[in-house]
């Protein structure tokens, strides 16, 4: 395993100057508080009261410099691996970009799911990279063997369990034979929603040097407006990209606040097993209604419509103070809802 790791560290590439050609702007919308927001992913929140305490504890935090040995103490304890083994991250988001730009050039070919997190070709594009989606089955499930054959191929591998947008989730066996045909590049796994499936990659660290798995407190623990996310792996790969991290990249706010909520609240795994219910509970009464609603594993999923409908419907929603996703030209007829409260 320890050659497999050097073969892996060798192929850590410097950011090339070239190329942002034409990537869309992320934008977000403001007067947000008014509507039934649907739309975001965003997981069921924190305890206010609970929160507010955090935040007061930690807002000393503020007039000096943030230190992160506590943080990853703390994600340590809660995932189950070594502090060392732990990078703090300014949100999911800022470990795709950082693990795409340390071993992505002009030229690499980095593979995954379509349809899948927006930003994976995105940020490949800011390498410039190539990103070759692998299209999901027609249940919206994954396609492992198409992903096994274009591993082969590809010098990185990308992928989320639970999918977004789909809401579905890698089987362990799946994982397993991805992980072994893809043992000589880099596995990225996104577990930004894995709590919403009680399911926990983590453990495959150790026998897998070359993957890597992001996990957030912005879903589970609902505070996505924290910014605060990790980036796991084998400690000697976690010390090589390091230097590619942002100083102070984590404010303190968020990581004293980080620590304490991994450590105190206690209550993330309810609130998530409730909306995935909740979820549940609405795709069944749209099914019942005719209206397709694919399998999730989590507490979002997909509406299909006829191409078009679905602008009409989301209209009609908002001007009745909801918010629903709108999944555009890639995905035509497609809707995508989420739950955050019952």
């Amino acid at each position: 395993m320890q050659t497999n790791l050097m073969e892996i560290e060798k192929t850590i590439q410097p950011r090339p100057l070239s190329l942002y050609d034409r990537l869309p702007v992320y934008e977000s919308m403001s007067g947000r508080e008014q509507f039934l927001c649907m739309d975001a992913n965003e997981g069921p929140p924190a305890d206010m009261v609970f929160l507010e305490r955090v935040l007061m504890l930690s807002a000393a935090k503020a007039v000096r410099y943030p230190e992160y040995d506590d943080l990853k103490q703390a994600a340590g304890a809660a995932y189950g691996i070594e502090p060392e083994a732990v990078m703090p991250l300014n949100g999911a988001d800022e470990g795709i970009r950082l693990v795409l730009q340390a071993f992505c050039q002009k030229g690499s070919r980095v593979t995954g799911s379509f349809p899948g997190f927006s930003m994976y070709p995105i940020y490949t594009q800011m390498t410039g990279a190539d990103f070759q989606p692998i299209p999901s089955l027609i249940t919206f499930s994954a396609d492992i063997n198409g992903l096994v054959a274009a591993s082969k191929k590809a010098d990185m591998l990308v992928l989320a369990s639970p999918n977004n947008p789909t809401g579905q989730r890698i089987l362990p066996l799946e994982l397993r034979k991805l992980l072994e045909a893809a043992k000589e590049i880099p596995f990225l796994l996104d577990e930004t929603y894995a709590a919403f499936c009680r399911q926990n990659f983590i453990p495959l660290l150790e026998q897998y040097p070359n993957l890597l798995i992001l996990r957030t407190l912005s879903k589970a623990h609902g505070v996505p407006g924290l910014r605060c996310g990790f980036l796991l792996g084998d400690p000697a790969l976690i010390r090589s990209l390091e230097p590619l991290r942002s100083p102070y990249n984590v404010s303190a706010i968020a990581a004293a606040a980080g620590s304490l909520i991994l450590r105190e609240d206690r209550a993330y795994q309810a609130r998530c097993r409730q909306a995935v219910r909740v979820a549940q509970g609405l795709r069944v009464k749209l099914l019942e209604a005719g209206v397709q609603a694919y399998h999730t594993d989590t507490h979002f999923f997909l509406i299909q419509m006829r191409p078009g409908e679905e602008m009409e419907v989301a209209a009609w929603l908002k001007a009745n103070g909801i918010l629903v996703r709108i999944m555009g030209a890639t995905l035509p007829g497609i809707l995508r809802v989420s739950v955050t409260v019952q």
